[in-house]
């Protein structure tokens, strides 16, 4: 999590001293769940406790209007750090709900799928995010990006050319198709691919991000369907 009060993340260490001695085999299948304040429908799990390794299985989740499926184990490592390692999968979900629960942004609207697999090692949260590795990709369709209107900057510029973008930091770009491919290595993101494909706009970037630092650098290009901007 990140601290309330500053853009950091928590450096409170994570115990895990009550995973040691002890084992567990639980599972479980409800109708409804709360989680964290959000209603989930039918869910099939199951938590297994051995050799100071935690791992929570989602069997079946009905999530996000959608379903949700993967595998979260934490485990003790040397020096008293947590070993995370997570791999879940979000098919058919509402992406608005879902990126607001899981990473706590809501810029982007519409249907689509997530894929995570990823793993980390460290004592608090902050070394969680800085050793982070692995993978992400989402696909969506018939949605839109929220907080920037693409299509609006663009014939400003075709219109002015020199005029610059201006504030463009509001409403809202749609997209037919949307794609999101995304590598983690030692909590720096490799933004792989970033593809929008809108009926009046295309949309390609990529560049970078430090998880731990939380920036982005993004660059890419940007074209009107059916016009040329210069």
């Amino acid at each position: 999590q990140v601290l309330s009060s500053e853009r950091e993340w928590s450096r409170l260490p994570i115990r895990l001293d009550g995973l040691k001695g002890m084992e567990l085999d639980v599972r479980l299948s409800a109708g409804r769940v709360m989680l964290a304040g959000t209603r989930i429908g039918r869910t099939a799990l199951s938590a297994n406790l051995r050799g100071g390794r935690f791992v929570l299985t989602i069997g079946e989740s009905q999530a996000f209007d959608g379903v949700v499926k993967g595998t979260i184990g934490i485990a003790g490592a040397a020096d008293d750090a947590a070993d995370l390692k997570a791999n879940l999968q979000f098919t058919g979900v509402d992406l608005e709900k879902c990126l607001f629960v899981v990473l706590g942004v809501r810029k982007v609207e519409g249907r689509g799928d997530i894929a995570l697999a990823l793993d980390a090692t460290g004592s608090d949260v902050f070394e969680l995010a800085r050793t982070l590795n692995g993978t992400g990709s989402l696909v969506a369709k018939q949605g839109a990006l929220v907080g920037v209107n693409v299509e609006q900057v663009l014939r400003r510029l075709e219109r002015r050319p020199l005029s610059g973008g201006g504030d463009f930091r509001s409403g809202r770009t749609p997209f037919e198709k949307l794609g999101v491919v995304v590598r983690f290595t030692d909590g720096n993101a490799s933004v792989e691919d970033v593809t929008l494909e809108g009926s009046a706009v295309r949309l390609a970037l990529d560049g970078s991000a430090s998880i731990p630092a939380r920036n982005l650098d993004l660059k890419g290009t940007a074209t009107l369907i059916g016009a040329t901007v210069k």
